[in-house]
């Protein structure tokens, strides 16, 4: 937003025609309350706020798995366009490590492969990890209609998002609502519906906001650093 257009903005937010604002998470409030700091406005908007998950579809259908019957081969899903910020530089990691290692793992990965403001702004830094889509034990969909993706999530043992800029992911809540837990980073609103029953969180470097610490040196993006 301009400076114009974002007053204009909050001034609506706080103005007798706003009736309430809802905020999909403690943390998308947390970290509208922290950004507007210094904004005499801050009061008025927060009053106002409240905080409601959204809701997801529940299907009607039984959990597949069986863990009295094995994992032949471990069945991932990594869903993000934004494939460096959303994690997919682990994922296609992940993916060499096991045939390294000889272990049964599959990775499809849904992406178009677009950046986000956290990516490097060096085309060479991602370069490596876009060459690694291209192993056998990866299935790479440029892009895949939301009914399909959820048919795969739903068949997958994990969806796999550790991401490094995101607040809540849809995909993720609604593979849960398919029995299908996810693996992604503790950051944003994920704490807030994952815990150690429902999946697994990887720690990364969070602010007092929960966003990963280096989202904002935007300033370093096109340095090696």
């Amino acid at each position: 937003h301009t400076p114009r257009s974002f007053n204009m903005l909050m001034d609506a937010l706080v103005s007798d025609r706003c009736r309430g604002i809802i905020a999909a998470s403690q943390a998308a409030a947390t970290i509208t309350e922290h950004r507007h700091v210094n904004d005499p406005r801050r009061d008025a908007l927060m009053r106002k706020m409240t905080v409601r998950l959204p809701n997801v579809d529940i299907p009607d259908m039984d959990d597949w798995f069986d863990p009295s019957r094995g994992v032949e081969t471990l069945r991932l899903v990594f869903v993000g366009d934004q494939f460096g910020a959303k994690g997919g530089c682990a994922a296609v990691k992940l993916a060499e490590k096991a045939r390294a290692a000889g272990v049964p793992l599959h990775i499809t990965i849904v992406s178009s492969l677009q950046s986000n403001h956290i990516d490097p702004k060096r085309a060479e830094f991602l370069a490596p990890y876009h060459k690694l889509i291209d192993q056998p034990n990866i299935t790479h969909v440029q892009a895949m209609e939301h009914d399909k993706v959820l048919d795969l999530v739903a068949q997958a043992h994990l969806t796999f998002m550790p991401t490094l800029s995101d607040c809540y992911s849809a995909i993720g809540m609604e593979g849960m609502a398919r029995f299908t837990p996810m693996i992604t980073t503790a950051t944003g609103a994920f704490p807030e519906f994952i815990d150690e029953t429902s999946g697994v969180l990887l720690k990364v470097e969070t602010t007092c906001q929960g966003e990963w610490r280096h989202s904002e040196h935007f300033i370093d993006r096109a340095t090696p650093g």
